[in-house]
């Protein structure tokens, strides 16, 4: 019996490319350019399973497999060609090219640090990265006993703007922490002051009890803990983090929480009986809290420390 080989039927459109897998678990060539850049491969059924290898002429650079019936792949290398196969006779895979893929160069320029209120005078485009006041940590609180909670520290804030004159700066003071107390109940410290570059960039103070200062020993004998790390939306401009204060000690444990960020701003240490708690230092950190129950002259809260604007020039 004779027999004939057909070509693999494909259609094409400017940014779309559709091929029919005759027989399922049928590897099928199709020797066509792709650019590099990104695209998405659906099936038309959540079903149907389709699995595509882009190749050249030396290795086959990626193959990626649909889930409930599309996948989404970041071609980094042009292809000469793909591969294809599917699980179902007469499965029909659709590739459609959605973006270019583009390259791009890390920022590289002259790094302005602003610590107080005052103009900045630079122009053009300018990389502009900036923290609001860290908030104090709170007093120990003698009444239950409990160690008090350290200081949250600033959201920093990043963007890149366009001065076309001289640029006011303020800058948030971070403010100092709460008193202890033999009472059931006593104020939390203030919110960290805000920054502004402008009104291009404002970046709040922190706000206190938000979440990212360490908790505080509950009751005799439980240990501060530690407080936590904010993320920096912009090392490029400035490397480093901020950071919350840690908890206070309750009773008579002398296990403090540590504050946490480095770079940029470290939180304070919450305080024991044996230690008293530290301020924040740098910028956009909050001060550790303080010990409870045990020793009233370690029961207030450390202060936060104060903001910062970073600008990024001539990039």
């Amino acid at each position: 019996m004779s027999s004939a080989i057909f070509p693999v039927q494909v259609s094409s459109s400017i940014s779309a490319n559709a091929l029919t897998c005759t027989n399922k678990f049928t590897k099928y060539k199709v020797p066509q350019a792709y650019d590099a850049a990104i695209y998405v491969i659906t099936t038309g059924n959540s079903s149907i399973q389709v699995t595509v290898s882009f190749y050249n002429a030396s290795t086959v650079i990626t193959t990626v497999t649909t889930t409930s019936g599309t996948v989404t792949v970041n071609l980094g290398t042009a292809a000469t060609g793909i591969y294809v196969s599917a699980d179902t006779d007469g499965a029909i895979a659709t590739i459609t090219k959605t973006a270019s893929a583009l390259s791009g160069t890390t920022l590289s320029g002259t790094l302005d640090t602003i610590t107080s209120t005052s103009t900045y005078n630079q122009t053009g485009t300018l990389y502009v990265l900036a923290f609001g006041g860290g908030t104090g940590g709170k007093g120990g609180n003698n009444w239950y006993p409990s160690g008090g909670r350290g200081g949250s520290s600033a959201i920093p804030v990043s963007s890149v703007v366009i001065a076309n004159g001289s640029t006011s700066v303020t800058i948030g003071a971070g403010n100092s922490g709460s008193i202890g107390s033999n009472s059931s109940s006593y104020s939390d410290p203030s919110n960290g002051g805000t920054t502004t570059f402008g009104n291009l960039v404002t970046a709040a103070g922190a706000t206190f009890g938000e979440g990212s200062g360490g908790t505080g020993g509950y009751v005799y004998d439980n240990a501060g803990q530690p407080g936590a790390v904010r993320t920096n939306p912009a090392v490029d401009v400035k490397s480093g983090t901020n950071g919350s204060g840690g908890g206070g000690a309750s009773g008579y444990n002398n296990s403090t929480g540590a504050g946490a960020g480095s770079g940029i701003g470290t939180g304070g240490t919450g305080g024991s009986t044996n230690v008293a708690r530290t301020d924040a230092t740098g910028y956009g950190a909050g001060g550790g809290g303080g010990t409870g129950g045990a020793n009233a002259s370690n029961s207030s809260g450390g202060a936060g420390s104060p903001g910062v604007v970073y600008v990024l020039r001539g990039f």
